[in-house]
């Protein structure tokens, strides 16, 4: 059984000394945050898939801020985050969140076993019609407003990475090549559903005059790969990498990361937007973009 807590967990625990090798990245984040709070004074400040905070210097944030609040499925990490952090230690709380509503599903955690009874392409597709029918009914945190929502780059990590994950184990199983293709297919059919949930129910976090802030993950390379060499170079160029963004999107349509953005889109309004390089690892860097919105 692999759940959702423990592929977290795992996520979390990855890289040991990512904390020093995302140092830059860290730098430019938060000061791409602290640009846009524009040195305004608020209540409350969560950050959603908080994780270990290898990314965000909330040291640098809690001078504007009452309370910050640490959200992720791992409190673990959320508590190695509290302690990694002495100045805002004060003002920090965390919270335990699961952001799909399959936490306790027993469908989902034994996904391996759960497919390998299914025989044809319709039992696959009832099965993730299932999936989908319990996602729509997740809400979490329904009890505080907040005046800052920071959204971190975990769209895809909301049951795609796992889900791919467990295709290959599948695979390895030698599971039927043409259900394995059936598998991918809907589970990238149901990737719009888990994030319209999820962004939904960060529209209800959000008080009245509150803003959010979302970093989403949009490209993943390898550090060695003739696409990272495109776009290394023009990273901190702006306008060459919203034309290169656009023209990519014309020819190859958008990924579960640029839907989050999108999708905040149709009814917010996007007041600042940047791109940055997240050195990963020693072999994968990805870019992300962060979006504020009033």
């Amino acid at each position: 059984m692999n759940s959702i807590k423990q592929f977290n967990e795992i996520l979390n625990s990855s890289e040991d000394n990512r904390f020093e090798i995302w140092r830059d990245y860290r730098k430019s984040i938060t000061n791409f945050l602290l640009e846009c709070l524009n040195n305004k004074r608020y209540d409350n400040l969560i950050i959603l898939g908080a994780g270990n905070l290898d990314d965000i210097n909330i040291n640098e944030l809690a001078y504007f801020f009452e309370k910050i609040t640490l959200s992720d499925i791992d409190l673990d990490s959320l508590e190695k985050a509290k302690n990694k952090y002495k100045s805002a230690m004060v003002k920090v709380e965390i919270e335990e969140a699961e952001y799909t509503g399959l936490k306790d599903n027993d469908d989902w955690n034994d996904f391996i076993n759960n497919i390998l009874k299914l025989t044809n392409e319709s039992e696959i597709k009832e099965y993730f019609f299932r999936l989908e029918k319990e996602i729509g009914k997740h809400r979490f945190i329904q009890h505080t407003k907040y005046d800052v929502v920071i959204v971190t780059p975990i769209y895809t990590q909301l049951l795609l990475q796992q889900t791919l994950k467990n295709i290959s184990m599948l695979e390895s199983l030698n599971y039927p090549k043409h259900l394995l293709r059936c598998l991918e297919t809907s589970a990238l059919e149901i990737m719009p559903k888990v994030v319209e949930v999820f962004n939904n129910n960060v529209k209800m976090l959000i008080a009245d005059e509150g803003c959010l802030f979302v970093l989403s993950d949009i490209f993943e390379t390898k550090i060695d790969s003739d696409f990272y060499r495109k776009v290394n170079p023009i990273i901190n160029n702006q306008i060459e990498m919203f034309s290169f963004y656009s023209d990519y999107v014309n020819k190859f349509g958008v990924g579960v990361g640029d839907y989050g953005i999108n999708h905040f889109v149709e009814t917010w309004t996007i007041k600042k937007s940047q791109w940055f390089e997240w050195p990963f690892n020693k072999d994968k860097s990805i870019f992300v973009r962060a979006a504020f919105f009033r």
